[in-house]
């Protein structure tokens, strides 16, 4: 099972590259592995899967890293978040999984100034 947070890359303000780097800099990896699948879960770093011939790791940098994500999203001309707008989380009302999992994206994205609301 692979579980992704998906951006719409062709919409403002996920068309700009910086931003979708800030986000993924502010995900809080550790703690949907921990609170959401109690540690029995991995980061997808690859997109290969682990243990599979020409699994790379390297290819994923991203780690909780509030401060990159903010100089990112300054980068990206949003310093603090100023300047986005409305930004929408769109989940399956019957998986309470996703459900939690993005209030934890909600609670983390508020860190670098991005407000999300969930649908």
């Amino acid at each position: 099972l692979v579980v992704m947070l998906e951006l719409n890359g062709t919409v403002a303000p996920f068309d700009n590259k910086l931003v979708r780097q800030a986000v993924a800099y502010a995900t809080p990896y550790a703690d949907i592995i921990e609170q959401i699948y109690q540690g029995q879960a991995g980061e997808a770093k690859s997109l290969v899967p682990a243990g599979m011939p020409t699994s790379d790791f390297s290819f994923s940098p991203y780690v909780l890293d509030f401060e990159k994500a903010k100089a990112l999203l300054a980068e990206a001309g949003f310093p603090e978040g100023e300047g986005l707008p409305e930004v929408t989380l769109t989940i399956a009302g019957d998986d309470v999984q996703k459900e939690r999992i993005g209030i934890l994206m909600q609670d983390s994205l508020k860190n670098i100034g991005i407000d999300i609301k969930i649908e």
